[in-house]
């Protein structure tokens, strides 16, 4: 087999390196979508690192992709609201005091997004925005540096209208798509029959009786607000009688809390349940959902696995992040939206008949085959936007070290580590 035959390396980048299984599923969706045309799909983060769970690749340190013996084929940025400024990675994942003498502590925020676009600007090869999330209003400073990252991709898509407002200035005159999420492609990847082995191995992992009737919970603790813990528990118990439910209670992001919060929920039922604050991957998360009756919680892409396998949810958006709302009225079930667990306690349990086919409709399938297409386009046809990119490096060079600021940074790979001695040239 020649290097040509070989299936051409494309990079994701995202917050691929840490225990979430909504950021763990981009590149195994990617990878669905792509593998079948010739692609393979590794991850890239800043940290880069293993985050141990089953079925899901480590990830390589971005500044591994500078390397010229390391293929670089394409780039994708995303999903995952992941397209920050000057934000401190400390300010948004619970990293252990060690994280954060790593050298990339202060840069890994924005450098998801702006470490694969010198990547691509540096190797020239294509790059492409894969529906990320854009979750703040972004400075001046980014404005000048996005518009120039914007006409350097292709295609360039974000995960909902509000991301694209929240760009500001940075979104005029960029061609920017709104596809839905790619994990809408879960039922595609993974169908329902290949889920039940994984599902059976959960409830002989937990002791739970196979021939009972689920129900799939997730709690974030910042999702619960004013709403106490113990009346939560007291409903999920009422509702667990009512209906002949097993509680699932899914800590679908045990980087982010999930599992302490699994927990501390689980101690507060009478009921039996299933205690899963300890997924081995993204597949028994799936798997976990789509053999329930619904689902209930406060994790989008718990919502998303939900509607995909045609199953009732409720989405708790507290925080409300624009991306719930979004993604909702991509697939016109807006009414599934709650604004506090308080909301969803007032309210009956829309799970008794409600199971059937999936809950997404066709169109959002049309724009997402859409998306896939247009990423096709730009990998197999890497001449396109050569002068943008070389443009995005001029651009990221006057942000950096224009007006007036200390070049140090620029110089210092170069003077910390002199050459040797010069020698005197032979006669």
């Amino acid at each position: 087999m020649t290097a040509a035959d070989t299936p051409r390396q494309i990079w994701i980048s995202g917050a691929l390196d840490i225990r979430n299984y909504g950021d763990a599923l981009f590149p195994l969706l990617a990878g669905h979508r792509l593998e079948r045309h010739g692609y393979r799909i590794r991850p890239t983060t800043p940290f880069g690192g293993d985050c141990g769970w089953m079925g899901v690749a480590p990830c390589t340190p971005l500044g591994r992709l500078f390397d010229p013996d390391v293929r670089v084929d394409g780039l994708l940025i995303g999903g995952g609201n992941i397209v920050y400024g000057n934000v401190s990675a400390g300010a948004l994942l619970r990293l252990p005091p060690a994280a954060q003498h790593v050298p990339a502590f202060d840069w890994a925020a924005p450098g998801i997004w702006l470490g694969p676009m010198l990547v691509a600007a540096l190797r020239d090869v294509p790059v492409a925005w894969n529906a990320p999330g854009v979750p703040y209003v972004l400075t001046r400073r980014w404005h000048q540096l996005l518009a120039a990252a914007f006409r350097a991709s292709d295609p360039v898509s974000l995960r909902d209208e509000a991301s694209v407002e929240l760009l500001g200035p940075a979104a005029e005159g960029a061609e920017i798509a709104v596809p839905p999420d790619t994990a809408i492609d879960l039922a595609a990847m993974w169908p329902g029959a290949m889920l039940a082995p994984a599902f059976a191995r959960l409830l002989a992992r937990k002791s739970a009786p196979p021939g009972s009737r689920f129900w799939a919970i997730h709690l974030r603790d910042r999702s619960l607000g004013e709403t106490p813990a113990s009346a939560l528990a007291g409903w999920i118990d009422a509702m667990a009688h009512m209906h002949g439910l097993v509680p699932v209670l899914i800590a679908i992001g045990p980087t982010l809390g999930d599992a302490d919060a699994a927990r501390d929920l689980a101690a507060l039922l009478t009921v039996p349940c299933v205690l899963l604050d300890d997924p081995e991957g993204p597949v028994e998360i799936a798997a976990a959902i789509a053999h329930a009756e619904g689902y209930t919680g406060a994790s989008l892409h718990g919502y998303v696995t939900a509607a995909a396998y045609g199953l009732p949810g409720v989405l708790v958006a507290r925080p409300a992040h624009r991306k719930f709302g979004g993604f909702l009225a991509q697939i016109g079930q807006s009414d599934d939206l709650r604004r506090s667990w308080a909301a969803v306690i007032a309210q009956p349990l829309p799970f008794e008949g409600s199971a059937g086919s999936c809950r997404i409709p066709q169109a959002a399938f049309d724009r997402l085959e859409q998306h896939w297409a247009a990423v096709r386009q730009a990998l197999d046809h890497p001449e396109r936007r050569q002068a943008e990119r070389a443009d995005f490096l001029r651009a990221f060079l006057a942000a950096g070290f224009g007006a007036g600021r200390d070049p140090g940074g620029l110089l210092a790979p170069f003077c910390t580590r002199p050459d040797p001695a010069p020698q005197e040239p032979p006669r």
